[in-house]
């Protein structure tokens, strides 16, 4: 299996024991986590929309779930992509942490750590390859962030 394909399989898995983890643990009763919660995965939905419009606005495509990127695909360096160099992955980590703290069961917080890793690491290894690929990357990487603008 290459590289690329294992991550796809690892990220299926944890997205998977997530959903497996949230349907048998206790449900919170704290209505503030809950509330919290929902907004963060609403805010994750819009922010994933959003990064899916930037890139469909300039590649015609559907984003790319393996980290290696598509021969003739452009960088994306405009919309949410101007801040953030993996908007959907922010997405997705926000609306997971938005579930964990809906549901408030703790070992849904493990997962999503678990979560927060592989999206570093995956992101680590994506970026190798658009370094390669692109020879402005590194400025693209110098100006905007990972996952969180100004932040990380």
């Amino acid at each position: 299996m290459k590289k690329a394909q294992l991550f796809v399989a690892v990220q299926l898995v944890l997205f998977a024991v997530f959903v497996a983890a949230a349907s048998v643990l206790p449900v919170s009763k704290d209505a503030t986590l809950r509330g919290i919660g929902l907004l963060l995965m609403a805010m994750a939905g819009a922010l994933l929309l959003l990064a899916v419009l930037a890139h469909n606005a300039t590649n015609r495509r559907a984003p790319n779930i393996t980290p290696t990127p598509q021969h003739d695909a452009t960088l994306v360096t405009t919309g949410v992509y101007q801040r953030v160099r993996h908007p959907i992955y922010t997405a997705v980590l926000t609306g997971t942490l938005g579930a964990a703290m809906a549901h408030g069961a703790a070992g849904l917080f493990v997962v999503w750590g678990v979560l927060v890793i592989f999206f570093w690491v995956k992101s680590r290894y994506e970026e190798t390859l658009l370094c390669q690929k692109y020879p402005d990357y590194a400025d693209y990487q110098a100006r905007s962030s990972r996952f969180i603008p100004f932040i990380w």
